[in-house]
């Protein structure tokens, strides 16, 4: 086994065609960008153990028989920020297609951005635009939908002005909710705090406007 030490941005060269980008190091999580053809099968073998499926082999026999388990099994394969995938002519979304075709019933669900059906209308996109069974429109989450999701993924308890703020924050977006609890979390993890209200974070962003800062980043341009 070749073991090699990588930085943020290095790249490790396997052959002629596979480049790997060390994308972002964060803790103990390495985050990994994978240049390939797309014949070169690429597989995460924690997802063969997920399966229960044998890992043993050649790529490419591993993936046949993690598609079979999912065709199998009737799993359902879901793809967040889909507007990713549209890259590289939508290889990815044809390698997904792939499987459909290998399993025949097996559902594919895609979120993405708002203009990402736009993007899957494009003539390039057609075969797979054509396969799209029905749309369904996220609204932001009502002040309900907030406490629920601070409850159910805070690590620590937050008192109701503290909810309610981050709910007008984040105008009701999830993203902008996790972000919040994410700053939440690491100021009661300094503070040895249980419980977090409104006051224990006067002072702190809960989340950032990228606008703001990006306008003035540009103002010292």
């Amino acid at each position: 086994m070749l073991v090699l030490t990588r930085k943020t941005r290095q790249q490790i060269q396997i052959g002629p065609n596979v480049t790997i980008t060390i994308l972002q190091i964060k803790g103990q999580a390495v985050r990994v960008g994978i240049e390939a053809p797309r014949e070169v099968c690429v597989l995460r073998t924690e997802l063969a153990e997920k399966l229960a499926v044998d890992d043993s082999g050649r790529a490419k026999d591993r993936f046949q028989r993690v598609v079979a388990k999912i065709g199998h099994e009737q799993t359902p394969i879901v793809v967040d920020e889909v507007q990713h995938a549209l890259r590289d002519s939508a290889a990815v979304l044809e390698v997904l297609r792939d499987i459909t075709d290998l399993t025949e019933s097996v559902a594919v669900l895609v979120a993405g951005v708002e203009n990402v059906q736009k993007k899957l209308e494009r003539p390039q996109f057609k075969q797979i635009a054509s396969r799209i069974f029905d749309r369904v429109e996220f609204a932001a989450n009502s002040a309900e939908d907030t406490a629920l999701a601070c409850r159910e993924l805070a690590e620590v308890e937050l008192a109701d002005d503290l909810v309610n703020e981050i709910h007008r924050q984040s105008a009701g977006l999830m993203r902008g909710i996790v972000n919040a609890l994410s700053k939440v979390e690491a100021h009661a993890g300094r503070n040895k705090l249980a419980r977090v209200g409104l006051a224990d974070m006067a002072g702190k962003e809960l989340i950032a406007d990228w606008r703001s800062l990006r306008r003035a980043m540009g103002s010292h341009q």
